[in-house]
């Protein structure tokens, strides 16, 4: 049976700006889903700006593991500018 996940993601675009907020909780078993959403939305929209606000997301992941991860995104990925909004 499958978990279900703690951790919701909504997003709109604003002035060309694709803005992601996402909340709940994060855990490790949810961090290749929630960045492979993440990119499929970011991929989806087309957009190349992004605001993403993690505020409200609990369990994040440390510098290096955040560092790791970004070196895999996908090509995509890297023609976008991305903001993160944390607290």
């Amino acid at each position: 049976m499958e978990k279900e996940a703690d951790f919701q993601i909504t997003y709109s675009t604003k002035d060309g700006i694709l803005e992601i907020i996402m909340t709940g909780k994060l855990i490790e078993a949810d961090h290749d889903r929630m960045s492979a959403e993440m990119t499929a939305i970011i991929k989806e929209a087309g957009a190349n700006l992004v605001l993403v606000d993690i505020r409200g997301l609990h369990g994040r992941l440390s510098i290096i593991q955040t560092y790791l991860r970004v070196r895999n995104y996908p090509s995509h990925v890297y023609n976008t500018y991305i903001a993160m909004l944390d607290t």
